[in-house]
């Protein structure tokens, strides 16, 4: 399945998406998705949830896990919300680009954001890319390589992970 002309699969406005024990693979676009409308009207602000557990996410043209979040405002675009994301005990690999995006604009928040146990490893040019003032906290994974991740101020040889990435131990 090519997914949509966004992704496999989208997690639901106003409602939380369970993953536990699944595959998502081989989409022609990202695998899974969290607010990538910009919002085009006032009721698009939304929040989102994932929850992900035992679950492979693997071989996407595009990102594994993809999650915008923009600021609400009163013209458009409107925004679409918060984000609530948790990853545990998957493998998150091989996408086109990288394995979690994370995404910001101005003032919009991730109120949960934990990814943790899991194996991120060959999704260029990140294993998690969080840009802006999205600060997430991603310790005990497997980024590929025993010294832990690479990426700027980080000594492993690992996957990439942006400087918005908090990796106190591997």
């Amino acid at each position: 399945y090519g997914g949509s002309n966004i992704a496999l699969i989208h997690a639901p406005k106003n409602a939380a998406l369970t993953l536990d024990s699944c595959i998502v693979t081989n989409s022609s676009h990202s695998g899974i998705t969290m607010n990538t409308n910009a919002g085009l009207s006032s009721s698009d602000f939304y929040t989102s949830t994932l929850v992900m557990t035992s679950t492979t996410v693997s071989n996407h043209k595009n990102f594994g896990i993809q999650m915008d979040a923009y600021l609400r405002s009163v013209s458009a675009p409107f925004g679409s919300g918060e984000n609530n994301l948790s990853v545990s005990d998957s493998i998150i690999a091989q996408n086109g680009d990288s394995g979690v995006y994370i995404d910001l604009t101005g003032s919009a928040q991730i109120t949960t954001t934990d990814i943790y146990s899991n194996s991120i490893s060959n999704s260029p040019p990140f294993g998690i890319e969080a840009l802006s003032t999205a600060y997430v906290e991603a310790d005990g994974n497997w980024w590929g390589a025993a010294d832990g991740p690479s990426g700027t101020g980080r000594s492993g040889s690992g996957e990439a992970v942006t400087e918005y990435v908090v990796v106190n131990f591997w």
